[in-house]
């Protein structure tokens, strides 16, 4: 794995990190249904918003290999779709990736 992917599943962690803050905050506001989350996909340059359920949500943070991003940012070299849903894909990395981000977190 070349730094660039290495460094492309750290900016991935980067942004789920940034995202279970999001839930935490929007769990101490109450509840919500969903969570205006941001895109984890390798682009440092990404600004997407998602909008996932709150179930969902959960569903996928229980596997540290999945992560959510829009439509068309997978990378099929380091990661299969697990589910497409309106507006996010749901992706989990596999290989020298999977190891990267079960490495960190």
């Amino acid at each position: 794995m070349g730094s660039s992917e290495e460094r492309a599943a750290r900016n991935e962690l980067l942004f789920r990190e940034v995202n279970t803050q999001i839930e935490k905050l929007e769990e101490r506001m109450g509840p919500a249904p969903t969570y205006p989350l941001i895109c984890e996909c390798s682009r440092a340059d990404c600004a997407v918003t998602l909008y996932v359920a709150r179930e969902v949500y959960h569903v996928v943070r229980s596997s540290q290999l999945r992560f959510f991003i829009a439509p068309g940012h997978e990378q099929p070299e380091v990661e299969h779709v697990v589910e497409r849903r309106p507006g996010y894909t749901i992706v989990e990395k596999f290989g020298v990736a999977a190891g990267v981000v079960s490495d960190e977190s």
